[in-house]
């Protein structure tokens, strides 16, 4: 066999192999992804939440939509992802550093300027419940990230706070109209006394 023959059967047999199914580079898909236990406990709704599959060094990441709500003090801020359809789900609390900059429409923003309603591309792994900011797939995969871990936000209980504007105003009123029935018992009890 000569060299020119053995050259052809070596590139057909690569052209078999590429084009035989299974073999050629496969896309992932929300489907594909096996979250942990962990992160299932913390966020039961990331299968369903998911938007796409990134795949960097090798890993697979869960590609979210979340929507900024609120700072929730100096180092954390509260976000609620977005399913496909559009649906919010029950806030999570994220950790964020004094002058962090997250990635909203082309723009670098800093946590602290973001407006409620602002959109972030967030980024999952399947194995832990942390999360990546980036603006889009391209610069997931080609920027270092930082992950950071997050957690479930505390629940706001209205109930429990009183309205900024609650006056003193309707107890002060109680005390003066108990001070006016206690003068008209007083004086009536004086009047019988006497006669």
């Amino acid at each position: 066999m000569n060299f020119r023959s053995a050259f052809a059967a070596c590139a057909a047999v690569i052209v078999t192999i590429a084009a035989a199914p299974g073999v050629q580079a496969q896309t992932l898909s929300c489907s594909d992804i096996r979250f942990t236990d962990e992160v299932l406990r913390q966020f039961p709704d990331a299968p369903n939440f998911c938007l796409n599959v990134v795949e960097k060094d090798g890993s697979p990441f869960a590609r979210f939509n979340a929507q900024f709500v609120r700072r929730l003090g100096a180092d954390q801020a509260v976000l609620r992802f977005r399913d496909p359809d559009g649906r919010l789900n029950a806030p999570v609390s994220v950790p964020v550093q004094e002058g962090q900059t997250v990635r909203v429409g082309g723009r670098d923003r800093r946590v602290r300027d973001l407006q409620r309603g602002d959109t972030l591309s967030v980024y999952l792994p399947a194995d832990r419940f942390e999360l990546a900011y980036a603006d889009s797939d391209e610069e997931f995969v080609r920027l270092t990230v930082v992950f950071f871990p997050i957690s479930l936000a505390p629940a706001e209980n209205p109930a429990t706070t009183l309205p900024a504007t609650a006056s003193p105003m309707p107890l002060i009123g109680a005390i003066g109209g108990l001070f006016l029935v206690m003068g008209a018992g007083l004086s009536w009890i004086r009047r019988r006394v006497t006669h």
